[in-house]
């Protein structure tokens, strides 16, 4: 897999609830566990693939807060749009495989499920 298309034909294979949010912007509910989820955003563009998870509300924490956060206890990227704070994480379709995506789409949805219990015990996002 190495195109666009590759990877949006993928998302549409392989994910279930998908729904599309614009051009290469795909939003869907990963499911952690029986009674917890996370909403994953995949971006795709021409070069790359970003898989992006909240794990917190802006109005919640600040933005040193996240930061410490997420560097403390990840590996992954911190994102923050007007909203929310993002886990995320970026691939480059070069040379992207399908296990990568699948990847990705576990450790970002459970790291941004782990923040976000370790700041509520309620599933927010």
């Amino acid at each position: 897999m190495a195109s666009y298309n590759d990877v949006v034909n993928w998302i549409r294979d392989n994910l279930e609830g998908v729904q599309k949010q614009g051009s290469g912007s795909y939003l869907f509910e990963y499911a952690v566990s029986e009674s917890r989820s996370q909403l994953v955003l995949i971006q795709v563009t021409d070069e790359v693939v970003m898989v992006q998870s909240p794990f917190a509300e802006v109005t919640d924490i600040n933005s040193e807060v996240a930061a410490n956060l997420v560097s403390e206890n990840s590996l992954l990227g911190l994102r923050k749009s007007a909203e929310h704070f993002y886990i995320s994480n970026l691939l480059f379709l070069d040379d992207l495989d399908d296990s990568e995506i699948r990847t990705s789409v576990t450790l970002v949805g459970e790291e941004a499920d782990r923040l976000e219990r370790t700041l509520s015990s309620t599933d927010l996002l």
